[in-house]
């Protein structure tokens, strides 16, 4: 499972974009209304210019409407529709996938998590045999390579439950990949100690 970050979550811009450009393209269909404007002055000396008398404007409004471009208008509106519907299925599968990689670490977290507990009692019971080991070793009941042989056994658990706690804490490195981030604010993962 990789690591996508935080970027997965938010739509990619391109998304955005071009949803932006089907209504660019769609107002092509449409006039396009400007109301234009013209100001001037005029004279024959410096102090004619600055008269009110000689100050002339124009105000108008200007409609035009391209009729020759409505084919390439409409293709334009269909190729911006299927971008976007492209981004929209890369962007589920990119959603799909975050979901399926947080759902395999949960699922590998839970089973570790179940399998730790197992490990937990194993040492438990280990430890217990290898004390009554002693207790018959001091008594006579058991020679001394049964004791080792116990205690082989106690170590080989707490190994194992050392390499559980290790994949402990790499599964839930590896959900909170899954989820994004956020091992920045996580409580420290405390290991629970072997009686």
């Amino acid at each position: 499972m990789g690591r996508r970050g935080a970027a997965r979550r938010a739509p990619p811009p391109t998304l955005a974009a071009d949803t932006a450009r089907i209504g660019v393209a769609t107002a092509d269909f449409y006039p396009t209304v400007s109301l234009t404007g013209n100001a001037a002055t005029s004279g024959s000396s410096l102090k004619q210019i600055a008269s009110a008398s000689s100050f002339t404007y124009q105000l108008g409004p200007l409609i035009t409407w391209n009729f020759p471009n409505l084919l390439v208008a409409r293709a334009e509106v269909i190729q911006a529709r299927a971008q976007a519907s492209g981004d929209i299925a890369q962007f589920n599968s990119v959603v799909l996938n975050a979901l399926k990689e947080t759902e395999q670490g949960l699922t590998l977290y839970d089973a570790e998590l179940s399998r730790h507990g197992e490990l937990v009692a194993n040492v438990r019971d280990n430890q217990r045999a290898f004390d009554l080991a002693q207790v018959q070793l001091l008594r006579g009941s058991i020679s001394f390579p049964d004791l080792l042989a116990t205690e082989r056994n106690l170590e080989a658990a707490r190994a194992d439950l050392a390499a559980s706690d290790q994949a402990l804490i790499d599964d839930q490195v590896t959900v909170f990949q899954a989820l994004g981030g956020g091992w920045e604010d996580a409580p420290t993962v405390v290991p629970p100690k072997a009686p």
